[in-house]
């Protein structure tokens, strides 16, 4: 593959992985009409059962507060992997789209300078995909091992069956089989949809930089002067950019909000357990909400600065060194480039590092009132 560079092949095989992940969630191996039009609702479907089981649970009698709480949490956590998992398997087209644009990222490009910054910044994501899962995982099932192990021991069920609550004296080895399996599997659809969205959002970023790098190159006029068509890559790029990232951003529209409304649910819950019991079990729950609510506010927080960034680098270019036609190209691209974007919740609220800090302050807030009423 000489018209790529050598990272190329590490990126095809990251691809050729997420497709059959996608492919095994959607049961899409088979052809046929059956499982075209249902196959992908199946998991979906299992995660709306195992939030009803939890949400069935806080209804138990002999359940202490804290069984309670935990039960309305574990559910409000899987309704937000449903979500996940339903706008990962309902948005192909879109993922196609960004998938099909990285490979042409890949290519050798005309131009020297461009071609060794892909081969840093893709490499450097490539990187991250390979450490990514050990990190999901471990993060992720450290947390769940603990929850398990807690109220295994405790004797305490906060996921029964739809139906069949437990009752006293019964023998409780099959509810917490149960309760095994309905937090175990869905903690690897959420290791699955974590990894696909943060995998592109790095992969995004990596392009970000390298559009960076090239608007450095415009400084050096005798490479403009050599290369004719290097503002026109430039803008193609950027364009490119902003419309992959709409594409991104569309199919994570409906994860970043119910993210936000379920982190800050969960937070609040969080800290009125901790205001009534001391339970060391808390606390590794309350640093795993914070962490996957901290990513994604960073990565917002990050690409709205890399792109704000876009439009004071074009400015501070040596531009008027550039013949009248390039700098009315220039000018399009400096224009176009004045707007920011980022993630947002709704559509309507920036995700970046102010929103983390103020869902933290509204949480603690709600606790407080419910304290009130307590």
């Amino acid at each position: 593959m000489a018209d790529h560079i050598e990272c190329y092949k590490e990126y095809l095989a990251f691809e050729e992985g997420i497709r059959f992940v996608l492919k095994a969630l959607s049961f899409s191996f088979w052809k046929g009409r059956i499982w075209n039009n249902f196959g992908r609702v199946l998991i979906p479907f299992l995660c709306l059962y195992f939030s009803s089981c939890c949400f069935e649970a806080f209804f138990i009698p002999t359940a202490s507060l804290l069984q309670q709480m935990i039960s309305i949490m574990t559910s409000v956590a899987i309704v937000q992997i449903f979500t996940k998992i339903t706008s990962i398997l309902y948005s192909e087209k879109d993922l196609n789209n960004i998938f099909d644009w990285l490979r042409d990222i890949h290519r050798v490009s005309q131009f020297e300078t461009v071609t060794n910054s892909a081969k840093i910044h893709l490499k450097r994501s490539i990187n991250v995909t390979k450490i990514l899962p050990k990190i999901l995982c471990g993060s992720y099932y450290g947390v769940v091992l603990c929850y398990l192990l807690y109220f295994t021991y405790h004797d305490a069920i906060v996921v029964t069956v739809i139906g069949f609550s437990p009752k006293e004296n019964q023998s409780l080895i099959l509810y917490k089989i149960h309760q095994i399996l309905s937090t175990v599997t869905p903690t690897i659809f959420l290791c699955i949809s974590d990894y696909i969205v943060i995998s592109i959002a790095f992969y995004l970023i990596g392009v970000i930089n390298i559009l960076q790098d090239m608007i450095k190159c415009l400084n050096n006029p005798e490479f403009i002067a050599e290369e004719k068509t290097f503002i026109n890559s430039l803008y193609i790029l950027h364009c490119e950019i902003i419309e992959k990232f709409a594409n991104f951003v569309n199919f994570c529209y409906y994860i970043f909000t119910v993210q936000h409304l379920s982190n800050t649910c969960m937070m609040v819950s969080i800290f009125f357990i901790l205001g009534k019991s001391q339970e060391f079990v808390l606390y590794p729950i309350f640093a795993i909400i914070l962490v996957q609510f901290g990513i994604l506010c960073c990565f917002g927080e990050i690409i709205c600065a890399k792109t704000e960034n876009i439009f004071k680098d074009l400015y501070m270019t040596k531009w008027y060194e550039l013949s009248i036609k390039d700098q009315q190209k220039f000018l399009i691209l400096m224009h176009g480039s004045q707007r920011s974007f980022g993630f947002k919740a709704a559509g309507m609220y920036d995700v970046n590092l102010m929103m983390f800090v103020k869902v933290i302050k509204i949480s603690y807030s709600c606790c407080a009132i419910l304290y009130s009423f307590t």
